[in-house]
């Protein structure tokens, strides 16, 4: 296994630029290439690959679906994989530090027969953002009270509806009863009236009668 950092590597190897963080190197089919980078805890890092082969008969590096490309990453200090895949001649990886230090990428090519054993391979790495574990607990804190805040409002937004809701109800029962009370007093007051009129019309006609008896008039 050969194992270099990533800037010596840059220095010492003929590379050519793909990105802000992508480089080319060249290697036998089955020797292992690997890449040193320290990350800090809670690092997210990303990458692709791409390996051509050498092929005589056009004398240059192409691209063949029959290679295979083995990528492993691990902590150094620890020799368990965070990663490992086989899979074509180009893909993607990606994983997020666990642990602070220095994490070990390492890629392998195997070849077909009747290709070169040479191969030249494309490196393309990206960093995300790294977040301080107090930042994100902090966050974490803050997102939970905004949630118990915004529960909170909304039990006393639906208290309040609920409050609104009995008072139009006791406003609508008493509009109710205020207009069966209205009602009576209106029937009320118009029988009186019709018995008064009826006293009236017959007390008349009782003092005509006594007055024609007693020829008084």
């Amino acid at each position: 296994m050969i194992f270099v950092a990533v800037v010596p590597l840059l220095l010492a190897l003929v590379t050519v630029p793909l990105g802000a963080n992508a480089l080319h190197f060249y290697t036998d089919a089955g020797e292992k290439r690997c890449f040193s980078e320290d990350l800090p805890s809670g690092t997210r890092l990303s990458g692709a690959f791409k390996a051509e082969l050498w092929n005589a008969q056009t004398n240059s590096y192409v691209e063949n679906a029959q290679a295979n490309v083995h990528l492993t990453v691990n902590l150094a200090s620890s020799p368990a994989n965070i990663v490992s895949q086989m899979g074509s001649h180009k893909g993607k990886f990606s994983f997020t530090a666990a642990d602070p230090g220095d994490h070990h990428i390492c890629l392998s090519v195997t070849s077909p027969g009747w290709f070169g054993s040479r191969a030249k391979v494309y490196l393309d790495i990206q960093f995300a953002e790294t977040e301080e574990p107090e930042a994100d607990e902090h966050k974490k804190t803050a997102y939970s009270d905004l949630t118990s805040r915004i529960r909170d409002l909304s039990n006393r937004v639906q208290q309040i509806r609920g409050e609104l809701r009995n008072q139009r109800d006791r406003e609508a029962e008493f509009r109710d009863s205020s207009e069966v009370l209205n009602t009576s007093a209106l029937r009320w007051t118009i029988v009186q009236m019709i018995v008064l009129g009826i006293t009236c019309i017959w007390q008349l006609r009782h003092l005509r009668q006594f007055f024609l008896t007693k020829k008084l008039v």
